[in-house]
C-alpha cells in the first residue's frame, strides 16, 4: 500500500527543497568572501549588511575568493591616511 502525504506536507517539502539551496548559494554573492591579507595589516569584520576593512598599515594587499557587493550591502575601507592604498585581488584555483 502506497501512502500519500497530505497536500500541506507535499507543499512544505517542495518549498524546502527549492528555497533552502537558493538561500545558501545566494548569500555568497552579497559581500566579498574569504579575505586573506597578503601584505600589511587590517581587521576585517562583517556586521549584518556591511563589511568593514579597518586598515592598520599605509599599504594593504588582500586576496579574496570573490568580491561581489549586493545593491543593499556596503563595503567600507577605513584607512590610516589620505595617501593610504589598498590592492584587492581575486584568488584563482589551479587544477
Amino acid at each position: 500500500m502506497v501512502r500519500k502525504f497530505p497536500k500541506i506536507i507535499n507543499k512544505l517539502l517542495f518549498i524546502g527543497i527549492i528555497t533552502i539551496p537558493s538561500i545558501v548559494f545566494a548569500d555568497a554573492n552579497l559581500l566579498p568572501q574569504n579575505p586573506s591579507v597578503i601584505n600589511g595589516s587590517a581587521v576585517i569584520s562583517k556586521n549584518d549588511k556591511t563589511l568593514t576593512i579597518q586598515q592598520d598599515t599605509n599599504k594593504l594587499i588582500t586576496n579574496w575568493s570573490s568580491f561581489n557587493i549586493d545593491k543593499d550591502h556596503t563595503v567600507k575601507f577605513i584607512q590610516p591616511q589620505s595617501t593610504s592604498s589598498a590592492l584587492n585581488s581575486l584568488s584563482t584555483i589551479t587544477i
